[in-house]
């Protein structure tokens, strides 16, 4: 395709994206609050267009993250939690950038592991066309628009410094007219950092954009090919799952002895919320590394059916310190209270539980999509959080 196309085809979608999106989470600027909806709106509307000019057929399931993200925007008007407010920004371009190489790219056989190489690709080559804009600018405009866009900017250049100097000798030649300029400075209460800001973050908005969508949507770059599952013999996999189930065996048995025993003491110089807080936060990271454990071990080794039974133990250990994370923080949360973190602790350690049990069940279907139900999963957590107004529940109500 020439370059030139790139041009004609992204340069408004790509401004419209960088105005819409800064100006619409800005709240100087947004005085009715609605902004970032607006902002989620047009992307949907801005996507559906690049794949239009660029002829190729939307996905069937776009839908579903048009639906996310759309969805998100609209939370973002009603919480007021900075960290929320960062973190729906985050799931938005999250699921903007899955949306992404949904239409773009045939991701139905893919794993985790293509996801990543695709999105590495994607991330270098977009660093790497960073000058496109300029360069595809160059080529889009014939020898006449050249001369002209020339013309004008010399003459913007010439025309902003000259203007300002005339109108501050004439300020210093006529009070009425120093206060005519001096009324209309007050009255349009300009900010000028806060202009400075938003300019670039525009600009840097409007090049990820355009960047972004220029790589994908050409169909000469090709993405590296999916790598072949090593198939290396099971055993070594046998023995580090076995050693990391014995590990949880000990664990399980302590929490078993200590809690339903009864026979629990406290360390000394803990308080229960204390002890709750302090191993939250840890059986929270095991479970994380169980996940990991578990997948990179699913694409290494060889099949093996005693291997995936004992990948399904230590699943089965998860949900254990799951339940024990949940016992902790119901602990820590009778003495202190709820927060919007705690909260959202909460809906954290459900969306792994579910995504567990997609783990599970792809040991053995392991044409299960387990990539795109996680995504789907912690959306949906993320959106019950957010959406449900969570802050106002707790400092207003309960």
């Amino acid at each position: 395709m020439n370059n030139s196309i790139y041009f004609k085809k992204l340069t408004a979608p790509a401004l419209v994206f960088a105005l819409i999106y800064t100006l619409g989470w800005n709240d100087k600027y947004d005085s009715a609050g609605i902004g970032p909806l607006i902002a989620a709106l047009t992307l949907i509307a801005l996507i559906r267009y690049i794949m239009w000019a660029f002829e190729r057929s939307v996905s069937k399931r776009a839908l579903i993250y048009e639906f996310f993200i759309v969805a998100l925007g609209a939370s973002t008007v009603v919480i007021r939690d900075d960290e929320f407010v960062f973190g729906n920004h985050l799931v938005m371009a999250i699921l903007m950038g899955a949306l992404l190489i949904e239409n773009f790219y045939d991701d139905s056989k893919w794993g985790f592991d293509m996801q990543f190489i695709a999105m590495a690709h994607i991330f270098e080559k977009s660093i790497q066309s960073v000058l496109t804009p300029f360069t595809d600018a160059k080529e889009g405009l014939n020898s006449g628009d050249k001369a002209k866009v020339k013309s004008a900017i010399v003459g913007v250049i010439i025309a902003v410094p000259l203007v300002s100097v005339i109108i501050w000798i004439l300020m210093g030649a006529d009070v009425i007219y120093e206060n005519l300029v001096m009324d209309v400075l007050t009255f349009t209460d300009i900010d000028y950092w806060n202009m400075i800001r938003i300019t670039f973050k525009s600009m840097y908005r409007f090049f990820i954009f355009y960047c972004i969508i220029r790589v994908m949507s050409d169909k000469n770059d090709v993405l590296p090919s999916q790598k072949e599952k090593p198939n290396k013999d099971a055993l070594a996999g046998i023995i580090i799952m076995i050693s990391i189930s014995l590990v949880y065996i000990t664990f399980i048995y302590v929490q078993i002895y200590a809690h339903i025993g009864k026979i629990f003491t406290l360390p000394q110089g803990y308080s229960y919320a204390e002890y709750a807080r302090e191993g939250y936060f840890e059986l929270l990271e095991a479970c994380v590394i169980n996940l990991l454990v578990v997948q990179m071990c699913k694409w290494i080794f060889k099949n093996n059916t005693l291997l995936k039974a004992i990948m399904v133990f230590v699943c089965a250990a998860t949900y254990i310190l799951l339940g024990d994370s949940f016992l902790r923080l119901n602990m820590y949360v009778g003495v202190y209270g709820y927060t919007p973190k705690r909260a959202a602790a909460y809906v954290g350690m459900t969306t792994i539980g579910i995504f567990l049990a997609g783990l599970i069940y792809s040991i053995y279907k392991e044409k299960f999509p387990l990539y795109k139900f996680g995504l789907f999963t912690f959306s949906t957590g993320y959106l019950v959080l957010t959406a449900s107004h969570v802050e106002y529940w707790i400092y207003n109500i309960g």
